[in-house]
């Protein structure tokens, strides 16, 4: 009786470019076999034999893309609070590094308020280009987070 090895098919799964926007799933599949019985029989080597491309079944599909409108944005969403903590701390680290170089006060607040300000409405503008909504509620916790800040910087100058 002639026994077949046993096969193991060890894959990498990846997304590659296929053009503007368009996004292709690709997967690399080698199977990998037992070597046959014989003088290195029971050896810990496994020979590796290099198969063909078998792409994902829905390879160069691109996913339809959400409709978020229809998606309601709730004034205390998951990402609220997010987007709070990543401008409070934008904006304190802006408001130090601009005090540490020798800015006063006003104007260390003005920059840093306005980095961070302008960075939230960068990543709402993403949002945006990505086919999602521009959410003005985003926006309004971003603004907290920098006056929590600002708020703070004043009191511990």
């Amino acid at each position: 009786m002639n026994a077949r090895p046993a096969v193991l098919t060890f894959c990498l799964a990846g997304v590659a470019a296929a053009g503007p926007g368009v996004a292709a799933a690709q997967t690399a599949c080698l199977p990998l076999e037992a070597p046959p019985a014989g003088p290195r029989a029971g050896s810990p080597f496994v020979t590796a034999h290099a198969g063909p491309v078998r792409p994902f079944p829905d390879a160069g599909a691109v996913p339809p893309r959400r409709d978020r409108r229809a998606a309601p944005d709730p004034w205390l969403g998951e990402d609220k609070g997010r987007h709070m903590v990543a401008s409070f701390a934008l904006t304190a680290f802006a408001f130090g590094g601009a005090n540490a170089v020798g800015v006063d006060w006003p104007d260390a607040g003005a920059a840093a308020g306005a980095l961070a300000f302008g960075a939230g409405i960068a990543k709402e503008m993403s949002d945006r280009a990505r086919g999602g909504p521009f959410s003005a509620r985003d926006v309004a916790w971003n603004a907290l987070g920098i006056g929590a800040a600002l708020l703070l910087a004043s009191r511990a100058r």
